[in-house]
């Protein structure tokens, strides 16, 4: 189907080489006449229309002066280089801190708690008037960490500073809430687009690791009641192999450090002290698990690292090659049906051209789905009057019903809000027109 459409754009592009003139649908709907507007708007004096000229100068200026400082990347990476900051002043404080400078790790700790307060109110200012949006699931969490960061130094560490002789002080709840001060680190996933392809990719790979993580245990389990059985019980009295393989615990723990290589001459020793053929045994442990299954693993997790990176660069292009295409091939399908080469066709052939079983079929290999009632296909492609349409206008009514195929239900919402939209497009028009003839009209003296 998809070569049916590129012979067909190439057919229709030979045909029609030679370039249309293209005219706005503003102009075809005056007759196709130039009309200057040679008479000079009246000056706008009244206030309702002073504040709507000002709406529509906010709604025309440029997209990067709409929003605030704070959805910008800057204030991102700002306030994750304050989050890194953070953590690593926790790691200070923990090694650095004594009675005599107690005050000063206190005030900069309240300097950050101070500064993830304004960040807060700063995003909550930042989705006014609709404040609530602030509160999802990451700006519930990153209220409840910086609350309980308050309650903690200022209210804690204050209240219980001498945690000698307080009992209080040493709950273990303390400790936990002074940890969630780290749980902050996880609020940088969102503000950098390479952690959420590292965590992605690990997700992706939990699978296949878990069923060779399985097989590594069962291994390391075998090996552990093996030795256990032949070198643990027969010879108990001796300390290296008590403390090696005198349990099952201390047999599977010592196996992990052979997987790992850690130690493992030490624990291989204490049992070819007793029959120097463990040595085999041990060797093929480390052949089996670490030369093989580990870095199995470490094989999958990188593939999936590569496979997700070019997944993303795959998915862009071939998006982009695709939207070349389609756009190509509705061009041809639109140069059908412009007989006279005008660049527009009226919404009356265009219809037509949506009713012929070849364009279903085009239409079709693209994911676009024209076996909907015509009421709502006419409504969607805002194609229910009589007024000629442009290419451009076609080309964007074909892009609001891509993947209707896939989801039809989607294509009946969406032929409801286009509905409504028109509606409201149609009284706007109307409002204005009484406003222009109210400013318009000679004023009583």
């Amino acid at each position: 189907m998809v070569m049916e459409s590129q012979e067909f754009a190439e057919a229709s592009t030979s045909v029609n080489s030679a370039p249309a003139p293209r005219s706005s649908i503003r102009r075809a709907s005056q007759g196709g006449t130039d009309k200057p507007d040679i008479q000079e708007k009246p000056k706008v004096t009244s206030p309702v229309l002073l504040k709507l000229a000002k709406l529509e100068g906010q709604l025309t200026q440029p997209d990067e002066q709409k929003g605030p400082w704070i959805k910008s990347k800057t204030a991102d990476c700002f306030f994750g280089f304050v989050i890194f900051l953070n953590a690593a002043f926790i790691g200070f404080d923990l090694e650095l801190k004594t009675t005599e400078n107690e005050m000063v790790f206190l005030i900069i700790e309240s300097v950050f708690l101070v500064g993830f307060g304004v960040e807060i109110i700063l995003r909550v200012a930042g989705e006014a008037p609709y404040f609530w949006r602030y509160f999802d699931a990451w700006g519930i969490f990153d209220t409840a960490v910086t609350v309980m960061g308050m309650v903690d130094t200022w209210v804690f560490t204050m209240a219980l500073a001498d945690s000698d002789s307080n009992p209080l002080g040493s709950l273990t709840v303390l400790r936990i809430i002074r940890l969630v001060r780290l749980v902050r680190l996880i609020r940088v996933l969102r503000m950098f687009s390479e952690l959420v392809v590292l965590v992605q990719t690990i997700v992706d790979s939990i699978k296949a690791v878990t069923w060779m993580s399985m097989l590594l245990g069962m291994i390391l389990y075998t090996g552990s009641i093996l030795t256990v059985i032949m070198i643990g019980i027969p010879h108990k009295g001796d300390p290296d192999v008590d403390a090696f393989f005198g349990s099952l615990g201390k047999a599977l723990f010592s196996h992990f450090c052979v997987v790992t290589l850690e130690a493992w001459p030490d624990i291989a020793q204490s049992a070819i002290d007793h029959n120097p053929l463990w040595a085999f045994y041990f060797i093929g442990m480390i052949v089996l698990t670490n030369f093989t299954l580990v870095n199995l693993m470490v094989g999958v997790i990188v593939e999936r690292i590569i496979h997700v990176s070019m997944e993303q660069e795959n998915e862009l292009a071939s998006f982009v090659a695709e939207s070349e295409q389609f756009k190509v091939t509705l061009q041809a399908l639109f140069d059908s049906a412009d007989l006279d080469a005008s660049g527009k066709v009226s919404r009356k052939e265009l219809r037509d051209l949506l009713d012929d079983q070849f364009t279903h079929e085009i239409m079709s290999a693209f994911g676009i789905n024209l076996n909907i009632p015509a009421g709502t296909l006419h409504t969607i492609m805002d194609i229910s009057d009589d007024e000629p349409t442009s290419f451009e206008e076609f080309y964007h009514a074909c892009m609001r019903l891509c993947g209707s195929k896939a989801n039809l239900h989607s294509v009946f919402v969406q032929g409801d809000i286009c509905g409504l939209q028109q509606e409201v497009r149609k009284r706007l028009g109307h409002v204005e027109g009484q406003i222009q003839r109210l400013v318009a009209a000679p004023r009583q003296p």
